[in-house]
């Protein structure tokens, strides 16, 4: 069986508005582990007007310090977390030099927010710039939250996509959505989890709801993430 990945949570402990404290993350990877969760990418946000890479770096790197030894005390089995960042985009963000470093750790792989809204000329352009660079390998987060004519743009450019387990679970999911799973634009699957809700009983619908393309999708997500099931 294949490995099952959430992509995108927001698990680490006070790093931001996701998880308040070890406790709540726990609780968090106890419902990863109810849904069969192997591996969680723990991101927090990342806004380049608001603070340094070194400094993102420091704060969500002690979060992660606490949360990695609660849960080597912990008797129950837990899924593994690998800790990242959500890259919100900004025009210019192709010239930054310490991009790898928000890669999920042990990884080239960069999960990038586009911004809510019309996305303009000089932004797109950004995208394209991004695309170029060998140094990093972006999945963009939640593309089911876009306009779907602006992330085909971004598909055509060689980008790929996580989609949000919500989007995918509801009686009536956009077509678009599983049109781009079969045409292999989707790569990755995340709770985006914040706080204890239903994110994870979301994760589990959209799993059915993908049926045989998940094992696809998954195979995809652990070699972004260069993860071998022990």
């Amino acid at each position: 069986m294949c490995p099952i990945i959430d992509f995108h949570a927001h698990i680490l402990p006070g790093s931001d508005h996701g998880c308040r404290d070890v406790s709540m993350a726990l609780r968090q990877l106890d419902l990863a582990a109810e849904a069969g969760v192997d591996l969680v990418l723990g991101v927090s946000h990342y806004y380049a007007h608001v603070e340094s890479v070194e400094q993102f770096l420091q704060r969500r790197d002690r979060s992660f310090a606490c949360l990695r030894e609660e849960i080597s005390g912990c008797r129950k089995a837990l899924p593994e977390v690998i800790p990242g960042a959500e890259v919100l985009v900004c025009v210019g963000l192709e010239h930054m030099e310490e991009l790898p470093a928000l890669c999920a750790a042990g990884t080239d792989c960069l999960l990038l927010e586009m911004p809510f809204g019309t996305w303009n000329r000089r932004l797109m352009e950004t995208m394209e710039a991004l695309a170029e660079r060998k140094d990093i390998r972006i999945v963009l987060a939640h593309v089911d939250r876009y306009q779907p004519e602006a992330v085909e743009e971004l598909f055509c450019m060689g980008y790929e996509g996580q989609l949000n387990a919500e989007a995918l679970a509801g009686a009536l999911p956009r077509r678009t959505l599983l049109r781009w799973v079969q045409e292999g634009h989707i790569c990755a699957l995340g709770s985006d989890i914040h706080g204890t809700g239903k994110a994870y009983r979301d994760f589990r619908k959209a799993e059915r709801r993908l049926g045989q393309e998940l094992s696809a999708v998954m195979r995809h997500s652990a070699k972004l993430l260069g993860y071998q099931e022990s």
